[in-house]
């Protein structure tokens, strides 16, 4: 949720939601509109986050039960940590964003202000998503290493290197949005709405500069480059699994066989390509509005906060951030289904749980 970083004023300690009450100017929704859009966008939110946590839960129980057996199953792990903080964040800033409309409804005032929460986990949010991207790209290319050059595979994607890579996304993240974060913080102000004193945010003058460019690393760089890359990686996957069921049926001296049949892939090697093509094009789709709303941004000045389309503006972040929190959720039902080393693990814990809950009630 992103999009929060932009949704307090730099003057003042008032919310968006108190400037749709009060001085919104509607480009595009009415207000009660516009009101209601934010409530749907809060709740999906905290659902779907919802999701993630408990995802990624069964994703990181069963791949510390798997072991740092290789860099490929390291890296998994790695990003289950990832996709697990960012879920979290991501559901904490869903609350206090529904918090915010309680105050903007009921005329109700929190001793925090709830959209600061949401600003500040707007930050770290997009913050992790940094180092999932990141990864999951790694992930991409570890695995056609791992069928283009699979003799020197275990040698090029050691669990040291997928330890280190794993660091250098983390600091390249953190070097991104540390200054962002450091520029933010909370105080007591006074509240004219109750002539009370209450915990809002405060924004330095350097924010806004920091702020949009990180936003253009993590919306535009990052979501290009790697998306080439990830598109890349599968087309050399799936010609190099051919290349190798063709050499095959050849080997196995099935002359007859067509050069169109031989360059089929069955079995594994077709689980293997369903597979990253599925995660590639999750990873494509939940990533590309990221990237058009990014260029809009620059094509267009009005379709920024503060600006003429800012309704439409917030709204678009908004559906972008539930695609993202969805990326970061499914990674489990892809694994599930696609290997079965997974989905026995997950029975087998499911066993266990099962078994330490009957000992515990009895």
């Amino acid at each position: 949720m992103e999009s929060s970083t932009y949704l307090v004023q730099m003057k003042g300690t008032s919310t968006h939601l108190a400037q749709v009450t009060g001085t919104y100017t509607a480009s595009f929704f009415t207000v009660d509109q516009y009101l209601l859009v934010l409530q749907v966008l809060s709740v999906s939110y905290t659902v779907f986050s919802s999701f993630g946590v408990a995802t990624n839960s069964l994703n990181l129980a069963t791949f510390v039960q798997i072991g740092p057996t290789d860099g490929v199953t390291v890296s998994f792990l790695c990003l289950s940590v990832t996709d697990l903080g960012f879920s979290l964040v991501s559901l904490a800033g869903g609350v206090a964003t529904i918090l915010s409309m309680l105050e903007a409804k009921l005329r109700v005032r929190f001793q925090i202000d709830p959209y600061a929460v949401t600003v500040f986990c707007g930050t770290v949010s997009s913050m992790l998503y940094v180092v999932t991207v990141l990864n999951t790209t790694f992930l991409a290319v570890a695995r056609c290493l791992c069928v283009a050059r699979p003799l020197h595979f275990k040698h090029l994607v050691t669990t040291k290197v997928s330890v280190v890579f794993f660091l250098v996304f983390t600091t390249f993240s953190l070097v991104c949005f540390v200054p962002v974060l450091a520029n933010m913080g909370m105080m007591d102000t006074a509240d004219g709405a109750t002539n009370k004193s209450r915990r809002t945010l405060v924004l330095s003058a350097q924010r806004p500069a920091l702020n949009d460019a990180a936003l253009f690393v993590s919306n535009l760089v990052l979501p290009i480059s790697t998306e080439v890359i990830t598109g890349a990686c599968v087309v050399v996957l799936v010609n190099c699994l051919r290349s190798a069921s063709a050499s095959r049926q050849t080997l196995t001296g099935s002359s007859r066989t067509s050069a169109v049949e031989s360059s089929k892939l069955t079995g594994k090697d077709l689980q293997v390509v369903k597979q990253v093509a599925f995660i590639a094009c999750l990873y494509v789709v939940c990533n590309t509005p990221k990237t058009v709303i990014a260029i809009g941004t620059f094509a267009e000045p009005e379709f920024k906060l503060e600006r003429k389309l800012k309704d439409i503006y917030i709204t678009s972040v908004g559906i972008r951030t539930i695609f993202e929190i969805i990326n970061a959720s499914l990674n489990f039902v892809i694994y599930f289904h696609f290997n079965s080393k997974f989905r026995r693990l997950c029975f087998h814990q499911q066993q266990f749980f099962r078994r330490s809950n009957f000992q515990y009630i009895n």
